[in-house]
């Protein structure tokens, strides 16, 4: 078996943070020696060293939107120069075989475990085809210092491989996010009337459509449907000035007492459970975890058509999906299940299944854990073709 260090971008509990747990847990229990890097203390810190993990915290940058501009990319280069003696330090004095860097958002980890000759993976979790052409081969290029580029959807693939400079499809693989749903399960659907509980999970981000959805919720309430939409998550620094749109929308629309923000929680099932339907109005979504978790509550669950939540949600089958950024679609979807409580039930209890067969935890621990063993019984010369 195998030292392997985990490295992720940030310490709190939103979908990738929890996936970044999964990881070490799988790897862990298949017998490797891991060991986590953080760039700060936090809710995921604690999460993991309550599992027994030792938690290094390392100043390495993570890069940012805001980085993503001429004046402050030369800050961020300059930062993560200096951030690899630090990881040199880290990784020789664990003994690392391996660096699994999870997200493309600390390149330094990569570029330093190859310069170290280290065999490193990095599982990307992030689309974003928003961006300029040369923004987005700037963002994939470090994954040339990767053995293997583990992605999280297909939709996260393309993006990769359409955006890379130079070839990586020999080295990309699949693998879609699994946990324990056992835990979100808490009730049968209740049925619907006019009267609903509407519920958005995430980060308060204009990826993530919360202004979709107080648009959605204003159309569906003047069509006679009364409508509560709870919005649970916070904000990022520097995105204070979103909460301050959203709710200043919520009151141009007059449904300022309709829509609570609860701000962020480690523990979502209570939410789901009081919920009658899951929204997630994503504009770019590399997988859509929350919309998962939504289905395995047993909840009808409604996504925009985009990147990854077409390959959780199947419209009409285990879901609604209706057009990312498009509030008209979205109220329509939410009238559709009102006023048709047996379409609503039939989903959620054809989601539950779904989501508990397709993205199982043993599914996940087991995919990553054969790329650990494969990457870590391959000669570093055959490791960069992609022997996985």
């Amino acid at each position: 078996m195998a030292k392997i260090y985990l490295c992720h971008p940030g310490a709190e509990l939103y979908g990738s943070d929890r996936m970044a747990a999964e990881t070490a847990l799988a790897l862990r229990a298949a017998g490797h020696d891991v060991r986590i890097a953080l760039p700060n203390a936090g809710a995921l810190a604690d999460l993991l060293a309550g599992e027994g993990f030792t938690v290094d915290i390392l100043d390495v940058p993570v890069l940012r939107k805001e980085f993503l501009r001429p004046r402050r990319m030369l800050g961020l280069a300059m930062r993560s120069l200096a951030a690899f003696g630090p990881i040199r330090r880290a990784i020789r004095n664990f003994g690392a075989e391996m660096v699994w860097v999870n997200t493309l958002t600390q390149p330094m980890w990569l570029l330093s475990s190859r310069i170290l000759g280290i065999k490193v993976v990095c599982h990307v979790r992030e689309v974003e085809n928003d961006r300029g052409r040369l923004i987005r081969a700037g963002l994939v290029l470090p994954l040339q210092a990767a053995n293997v580029v583990v992605c999280n959807s297909v939709a996260t693939q393309r993006f990769v491989e359409r955006s890379s400079p130079f070839p990586v499809s020999r080295k990309t693989r699949v693998v879609y996010n699994g946990k324990n749903w056992d835990g979100y399960f808490r009730s049968e659907p209740r049925p619907l009337s006019t009267r609903a509980h509407v519920l958005l999970v995430g980060r308060l981000n204009p990826r993530k459509g919360q202004d979709v959805a107080i648009r959605a919720l204003a159309m569906a309430r003047e069509s006679g449907i009364d409508l509560q939409l709870t919005m649970v998550g916070d904000i990022f620094p520097g995105y204070e000035w979103y909460f301050e749109e959203l709710v200043a929308l919520a009151k141009s629309l007059d449904i300022e007492k309709e829509c609570s923000f609860v701000g962020f929680t480690d523990d979502v099932s209570g939410w789901l459970e009081r919920a009658d339907i899951i929204v997630v109005p994503s504009r770019f979504e590399p997988f859509g975890t929350v919309a998962a978790e939504g289905m395995a509550a047993m909840r009808p669950t409604i996504v925009s058509a985009t990147e990854g939540l077409v390959e959780i949600v199947r419209d009409n089958q285990t879901g609604l999906t209706v057009p990312p950024d498009d509030p008209g679609r979205l109220s329509e979807a939410l009238r559709s299940l009102v006023s048709r409580p047996d379409l609503a039930e039939d989903l959620a209890r054809a989601g539950f299944h779904d989501v508990r067969s397709r993205f199982s935890q043993t599914a996940y621990s087991g995919n990553v854990v054969s790329m650990a063993d494969a990457l870590v019984g391959a000669p570093m010369a055959d490791a960069f073709v992609g022997a996985p």
